[in-house]
């Protein structure tokens, strides 16, 4: 194995490098019901594909941690979800 053998899909997400933070597919559709937002509005504002976001919503791909940081600057700033969830700009290649 190389040095950078770990990758962002696959280097798990910590606090201060304790606590792991998972986020299950509920807590995601959760996040996006809070938000008020459909899911291409969701995957607008997270600047992927709706399929990648339905993949994550249905459990059949595990989210990468910056998704997940996505999703907690989203819960943060939903304003900002709303504004990006509204653009027409449709994320290519992910």
């Amino acid at each position: 194995m190389g040095m950078f053998s770990e990758t962002l899909r696959s280097y798990p997400y910590t606090v201060n490098d304790s606590i792991l933070i998972t986020v299950k597919a509920r807590d995601l559709t959760e996040a996006r019901m809070e938000l008020e937002v459909s899911p291409v509005e969701m995957a607008r504002a997270m600047g992927v594909s709706y399929e990648t976001l339905n993949g994550w919503e249905s459990g059949r791909r595990n989210m990468p941690a910056v998704a997940i940081r996505c999703v907690e600057l989203l819960l943060l700033y939903p304003k900002t979800a709303h504004k990006l969830g509204k653009s027409r700009r449709v994320p290519s290649g992910t």
